[in-house]
């Protein structure tokens, strides 16, 4: 799992400019009305968490990727009793991130994956 790891560099390496987008796309999932409106911001923002790391390597992974990430994201909320079910876990990384705390970022990061993964395996 990469994600983690890319939530603890993004925690360390963010600009202004990334967590400007990874603040927006967090507060569209809190605001979403539907689950189009949420998946759209779910896939920002594991995209923006991609970009805010700051390395050449990890970034290009998002385009590679984001087809696979945004059917997972739909079927996933879709399994949620109600759309926004992981946005407790999301906050979490959110928060993590903005406060530069790469450990919890990490942690939080594998935890949101952690509910996801029990919820496509339900």
């Amino acid at each position: 799992m990469i994600e983690p790891y890319a939530a603890a560099l993004a925690a360390d390496n963010h600009e202004p400019i990334t967590r400007e987008r990874l603040a927006q796309a967090h507060a569209v999932m809190v605001t979403a009305q539907n689950v189009d409106e949420w998946v759209r911001a779910d896939l920002d923002f594991h995209l923006c968490v991609l970009a805010a790391c700051s390395n050449e390597l990890l970034i290009p992974l998002g385009t590679l990727i984001e087809r696979t990430l945004e059917g997972q994201l739909h079927l996933n909320a879709k399994r949620a009793d109600v759309f926004p079910a992981s946005l407790a876990e999301h906050t979490a990384v959110f928060d993590a991130i903005v406060a530069r705390d790469a450990q919890a970022a990490r942690r939080a990061m594998s935890d949101l994956l952690g509910v996801t993964r029990k919820r496509i395996e339900a």
